[in-house]
């Protein structure tokens, strides 16, 4: 985590949310990124973005199936899940703008997906809970 009225960065202990180190990195750094979110009465992983993308998905969180639906069709795109450590658990093309995946396969936990289009690539993330 940047701290950047101090110039450091803080290693956070996530077993126990403590800070574990403070590490000194040079003047007001800064800290871009999605993180899981503590936030009262939510439902789901809050982003940092509030960008619409043109995608959904749902729902988040998901047992067994999760539904992409795009307000365009995204025709020849390709679908790619990662975990939280960067491993491709799932990769599938898209077409159309409903496609329904089967992650029953998947444990509980935070992943991210990827959808590359011709034009770019749209991403974000979504929680597993049996």
């Amino acid at each position: 985590m940047a701290n950047s009225t101090s110039n450091t960065a803080s290693v956070l202990n996530t077993l126990n949310n403590t800070v574990s180190a403070n590490i000194t990195i040079g003047n007001y750094p800064v800290a871009l990124g999605n993180y899981i979110s503590s936030y009262v009465n939510t439902t789901g992983i809050a982003s940092n973005s509030i960008i619409n993308d043109g995608i959904t998905i749902y729902p988040n969180p998901a047992k067994s199936t999760l539904t992409f639906h795009s307000q365009l069709s995204i025709l020849n795109s390709q679908l790619i899940i990662t975990d939280i450590m960067g491993n491709e658990v799932y990769k599938q093309a898209i077409n159309g703008t409903d496609n329904s995946i089967d992650i029953s396969n998947l444990s509980n936990g935070i992943y991210f997906y990827q959808v590359i289009t011709d034009k770019k690539t749209i991403g974000g993330k979504f929680e597993v809970v049996k």
